[in-house]
């Protein structure tokens, strides 16, 4: 595995890590144009089963390995594949792999053999040879689209709980409607929600939740990114109010992906906007990034500076025109 993600062969890497040892093994593979990050648990088949199935869980797919010159490794495969499905679900894709196909000489597992196994058990086939370079790239984007079909059936899914109402458990309602949701979904993104829905509040005992301060349409666009049911267009038209949601309810990665979003459209138009945001919710990054584009900028006009001046903290607009100066000055 070392020698497979090193892109090079490494005869004699067991001792780099040992046999006893659950390793992390990270490489960047080259999909169409595109560096995609790969994760590959590799687990000694020596290891503590018990262990080994913690990390099973967490796969999205498996490779299963074993050597052609040693058929005792092929016929732990199928040991191998019973914790496997039993972990990771009767329907995980998983890539059976013989290695070592340059060892033709001492094979003790012909080619048909691994084959017919993988077509009687669902699963995909191919051998690969480090030394020869043989398949080694292929087996990597086999992974990748295997995790990527993984990811997308789960998300699709996921998604269809919220659009079609399926087994929903509870009602958020704002001011102008409301919306069935799941409380094990919501209370997984958002301590706020574990918190409800795990203590005797009136949200876990009535099964609703009222939130005043958000509209349907802010509501919908919150549960869309949580669910993974949000178009491009309505998170960029509902970012500053899904900061507020992301700060009220603690969902972290919502709050990341919009700064960042946010941070890309720094214009004269929003600039003044988003400093208050800033300020308001702590977001040093996206307070840095304006300050930047207002150094360089020499579009911004006296009506929005003006009514900056007139509704922002006074200690932050000193703290503002402070780091301005600041920067001028280098």
């Amino acid at each position: 595995m070392l020698s497979l993600l090193s892109d090079k062969y490494l005869p004699n890497s067991l001792h780099l890590y040992g046999t006893n040892q659950i390793k992390l093994l990270s490489t960047v593979v080259n999909m169409d144009g595109v560096p995609m990050g790969l994760d590959i648990f590799d687990v000694a088949s020596q290891f503590n089963k018990a262990i080994t199935r913690s990390y099973l869980k967490w796969s999205t797919c498996s490779m299963l390995i074993y050597d052609i010159t040693r058929r005792e490794t092929f016929k732990s495969i199928r040991t191998w594949l019973e914790d496997a499905r039993q972990h990771l679900g009767q329907h995980t894709e998983i890539l059976l792999i013989g290695n070592k196909c340059d060892m033709e000489k001492i094979r003790a597992v012909s080619y048909s053999e691994g084959e017919d196994f993988a077509k009687k058990n669902g699963l995909m086939f191919m051998e690969t040879s480090v030394k020869d370079d043989y398949n080694v790239e292929k087996a990597l984007r086999t992974m990748h689209h295997l995790e990527k079909h993984a990811s997308e059936g789960t998300l699709s899914s996921l998604a269809r709980m919220l659009s079609d109402g399926i087994h929903t458990d509870i009602t958020i309602n704002t001011g102008d409607g409301s919306i069935g949701a799941h409380r094990a979904v919501l209370a997984s993104r958002s301590p706020v929600f574990e918190n409800m829905f795990s203590h005797n509040l009136k949200e876990k005992e009535l099964s609703t939740v009222e939130i005043s301060d958000m509209s349907i349409d802010e509501l919908r666009a919150m549960l869309g990114f949580i669910y993974a049911d949000l178009s491009p267009q309505e998170f960029l038209n509902h970012r500053l109010a899904l900061i507020r949601a992301a700060n009220k309810y603690d969902i972290s990665d919502i709050k990341e992906a919009c700064v960042k979003s946010l941070m890309e459209d720094i214009d004269s138009g929003n600039v003044f906007e988003l400093l208050e945001t800033a300020q308001l919710y702590n977001l040093s990054g996206l307070k840095d990034q304006c300050i930047q584009f207002l150094v360089k900028s020499d579009a911004i006009h006296d009506d929005q500076l003006n009514a900056f001046i007139q509704s922002a903290d006074r200690e932050f607009i000193e703290d503002v025109f402070r780091n301005i100066l600041a920067i001028k000055r280098r």
